[in-house]
């Protein structure tokens, strides 16, 4: 219920002083005090949540055309991504991380949420990383098994977004849907404080030598398949 419908409700069942032309309340000071405390709660509510609306809004527009077979879009997942985590000043952050890399085919979301919660249940600060998501697109990036709150990813989400956006070029511009989740991940895992102590998340089979080369050189590796 939006300020104005909330005030008009409150006008028709109350008696009283007139009140912003909008009806009859009672004169109480203590009662209008209440009613402007609810009013301004409503309002910030509403801006909140438009705030959120325009968070997805935005990250529905790097869905990209581009099938899963399509050999461009492997360039953005890993040429371009080195790319993106300089110009995010986080390239070398990244590799400090503690991280449990977790790839294959069948099998990674889950094998991911069972070693996060060994993990947790053990004292150790997690941050986990997976997709899809079911409900909400926070379901991804979970820090200490938690979803971080929308204020939270939201301004991860304009900072990556803003400064990614600063930076693209013809050659290398915005990352799509995936990668840039993928990035806001590791940007949480790393500004979120405290900070997780062990990260996990996955990919692909095409991503293991490439991240294990470049950033997981001594991290944890597991493969996962499925049954056959």
């Amino acid at each position: 219920m939006n300020t104005a419908a909330l005030v008009r409700k409150l006008a028709r069942t109350c008696g009283g002083c007139r009140f912003f032309g909008l009806g009859t309340l009672p004169a109480h000071p203590r009662f209008r005090q209440s009613l402007l405390a609810a009013c301004q709660a409503s309002m910030s509510t509403s801006r909140a949540e438009d705030s959120w609306d325009r968070v997805l809004d935005v990250l529905s527009s790097l869905i990209k055309n581009i099938k899963r077979a399509d050999g461009k879009n492997w360039r953005d997942a890993h040429e371009n991504m080195p790319v993106y985590l300089r110009r995010l000043g986080i390239d070398n952050a990244v590799q400090q991380l503690s991280v449990i890399h977790v790839a294959g085919t069948k099998g990674k979301g889950s094998t991911c949420a069972m070693v996060e919660s060994m993990l947790r249940s053990s004292g150790y600060s997690t941050g986990l990383f997976t997709s899809p998501h079911l409900c909400d697109v926070r379901e991804r990036v979970r820090i200490n098994g938690q979803m971080v709150s929308k204020a939270v990813f939201s301004d991860h989400f304009w900072r990556c977004y803003n400064t990614l956006q600063a930076a693209a070029t013809d050659d290398v511009g915005m990352p799509g849907y995936f990668r840039f989740l993928t990035l806001l991940g590791k940007n949480s895992a790393i500004l979120v404080k405290p900070g997780p102590v062990v990260v996990l998340y996955y990919s692909g089979l095409p991503a293991i030598s490439y991240w294990t080369d470049r950033y997981l050189a001594s991290r944890s590796q597991m493969h996962t398949m499925e049954h056959i």
